[in-house]
């Protein structure tokens, strides 16, 4: 996301939907980070942390619930989230590598 760029900081990943949600995890919570066809998140055995807005999707996946925030500013907790990615495969090559 252009004005809200997801960020690899220190020990801290950064996602973000736009100015209406984000997250900040810690890598070391991080299990996995893919890319996800949109009709496959109906099928996640677990409902995710939706931070995308169209476009190409990537699941990652924690050890345990992280609270993020929603539109409106409410605080929720989810151990899966998705996020929107320009490139997909950037952003599961920089959680992979940390």
């Amino acid at each position: 996301m252009v004005t809200r760029p997801h960020a690899v900081e220190g020990a801290t990943l950064r996602l973000h939907r736009g100015h209406l949600g984000s997250a900040a995890v810690s890598l070391d919570s991080v299990v996995s980070a893919a890319p996800i066809h949109p009709e496959a998140i109906a099928r996640l055995s677990e409902p995710p942390a939706r931070l995308d807005l169209g476009g190409e999707r990537v699941l990652v996946t924690l050890r345990e619930p992280v609270a993020y925030s929603g539109a409106f500013g409410r605080s929720r907790r989810a151990r899966t989230l998705v996020v929107s990615a320009d490139d997909p495969g950037a952003l599961c090559d920089a959680v992979a590598a940390r």
